[in-house]
């Protein structure tokens, strides 16, 4: 397979909060916005021979899932040491993925190609619960718990198999259209952190995270109905098919660990690292799913780096062979810029 790099990508990445005590309770309520997976590839490349020898020569493979999550919350202050909360949030999805496509599940279709334009979007529904407890003066310790997220999004999907009808010697029309349907689900989560401040200048932070992927990046379902080829019609002899793309996560657990310096009254420095392992398995990795990212070194002036990872891939067990003997590159930076206000 000819190596290939994605261009580099820049984009703003926005999220904010607002909270307030509710009059002199021990309640206060909260709001805010934040990105729950973000995920974008946009790139050339030459479309490899598929089953019967079917290529649909150089092509663009854009692909993106996001997901944005609006949340309200309450929190509750037992005492001076301990405090709970909870949160309800509406996750917005989209999807997008402009690429050859091949069938995986569908069984008569299973293994062949087709350039496929698929666009579909929606909500899913999640919540969290957390807890603040300061046995000390020095030291903060917490836990959280956030739900796994089920998003149905809908929309439509268009193409042309025209390469892979060649291939089989099909001589009729060759574009489709459908109704489309995918189902995103996000993984449960798990996070213990602590705050211990040495001294008035210093803090350390470390925090422990496990993210139930295993349960949820299991197979990424499309559904499609309305179908307008009369010949794909005739094959899987209805309007309508079903196809799953193989993920098989794995559960990622992830750490962190921090230090903050207070130079001045407004002046502080802060440093971060954090590595976390690869829920990717090889036999399913893609360009399009290698979130293989392990390590992250962060700055007091909010600059992240994460050093390229590497994954290979042996014999995939996505059909096709196409990503056999391939191998994924993938490593990004990030400048973000943050602002708070006390009244």
């Amino acid at each position: 397979m000819t190596a290939r790099r994605l261009p580099r990508r820049r984009g703003f990445v926005p999220y904010g909060g607002f909270d307030m005590p509710i009059g002199h309770s021990r309640f206060s309520f909260g709001v805010g916005a934040m990105p729950e997976l973000l995920s974008t590839a946009d790139w050339h490349y030459v479309d490899a021979p598929g089953t019967a020898d079917a290529t649909y020569g150089e092509q663009q493979q854009k692909s993106e899932i996001n997901a944005v999550r609006f949340a309200a919350g309450l929190s509750y202050s037992v005492n001076s040491r301990l405090s709970l909360g909870a949160t309800v949030g509406a996750v917005y999805n989209t999807n997008t993925l402009e690429a050859p496509y091949i069938f995986q599940t569908q069984p008569q279709l299973a293994g062949l190609k087709t350039m496929l334009d698929l666009h579909t979007n929606g909500f899913g529904w999640n919540a969290s619960v957390g807890a603040l407890f300061q046995p000390s003066k020095k030291l903060q310790l917490g836990v959280a718990w956030k739900s796994r997220t089920v998003i149905n999004s809908t929309g439509n999907a268009s193409g042309d198999a025209y390469a892979q009808f060649a291939a089989l010697g099909v001589n009729a029309p060759s574009n489709f259209t459908y109704s489309a349907a995918v189902q995103n689900v996000l993984p449960q989560s798990i996070l213990a952190s602590a705050a211990w401040q040495a001294t008035p200048g210093w803090l350390f932070a470390f925090q422990a995270d496990w993210i139930n992927w295993k349960n949820s990046f299991v197979v990424l379902p499309v559904s499609l109905t309305n179908g307008t080829n009369a010949v794909i019609n005739s094959i899987v002899d209805s309007t309508s098919l079903n196809d799953g793309v193989p993920l098989h996560w794995k559960d990622q657990y992830a750490f962190h660990a921090g230090v903050e310096r207070r130079l001045l009254e407004s002046t502080v420095l802060r440093f971060g690292f954090a590595h976390a392992n690869s829920p990717v398995p090889s036999s399913t990795l893609t360009p399009l799913t290698a979130a293989i990212l392990s390590n992250e070194v962060s700055t007091g002036f909010s600059y992240g780096f994460r050093p390229e990872a590497n994954q290979s891939v042996g014999q995939s067990s996505l059909l096709a062979g196409e990503y056999d003997n391939s191998s994924v590159h993938v490593g990004t930076q990030s400048l973000s810029v943050g602002y708070s206000f006390h009244f």
